[in-house]
């Protein structure tokens, strides 16, 4: 089951090649995304953490409204007074990859664009508190997997901005011992089991370097 899902954001890309514009030509562009994240998972990390900001940009080279492309985000987030008070504790983590996606082209100036982000992530905390135990506060790591929808409103021919919202999956088991939470709050084992997973909306923007009349309107 686990295998189906990992391979149905691909699956979904490859379908909506049936709607490729002909005459589509070769193209690069650049897109920025700007989202808060929501933590999800482990329990550990949810019940700990809230999202700050997910920032993101990444630079693709497509034909056929298929893109392929390097990608950088920077994400951030916090444990807040309504979780556990007194702390300020900040969760960074740096995540470049490649990305997959698909144009498709709804009407003259709106693009529906799935994607599929997978990357290598490296994570360190900030503001770290302790009574007693010493933190491990950086060297994690993890590699993670993010669907992710994107629309475009298409300004002119190169430029749009739109919005979108995505799941990030990460092969990193959060545990709270590790930056001393434990000395704050309860956890059981069970809370500390299973991947950091979140989910992200927020705001995003589309450039095409192609000249007018090779982007699609």
């Amino acid at each position: 089951m686990a295998g189906k899902r990992s391979i149905l954001p691909l699956f979904i890309l490859c379908s909506l090649a049936a709607f490729s514009q002909p005459g589509s030509k070769f193209k690069t562009t650049l897109r920025f995304e700007f989202g808060v994240p929501t933590s999800k998972g482990n329990n550990a990390f949810a019940e700990s953490f809230t999202g700050i900001y997910d920032l993101g940009t990444s630079v693709s080279f497509g034909f056929s409204n298929i893109n392929l492309g390097l990608f950088f985000k920077y994400k951030q987030f916090q444990v807040p007074a309504n979780k556990i008070p007194g702390l300020n504790t900040l969760q960074n983590t740096l995540n470049p990859g490649l990305q997959l996606s698909y144009d498709a082209w709804l009407s003259k100036g709106v693009i529906f664009a799935p994607s599929v982000y997978v990357g290598y992530n490296m994570i360190a905390y900030q503001k770290v508190s302790c009574k007693k135990e010493t933190a491990v506060t950086s060297g994690y790591t993890g590699i993670n997997i993010q669907p992710t929808i994107n629309f475009y409103f298409m300004i002119d021919e190169w430029f749009g901005i739109g919005a979108f919202g995505g799941y990030n999956i990460l092969t990193y088991n959060f545990n709270p011992n590790d930056i001393c939470l434990n000395e704050f709050k309860s956890y059981t084992a069970d809370d500390k089991v299973g991947n950091t997973r979140f989910v992200t909306f927020g705001f995003s923007a589309y450039y095409d370097f192609a000249r007018k009349g090779d982007s699609g309107l």
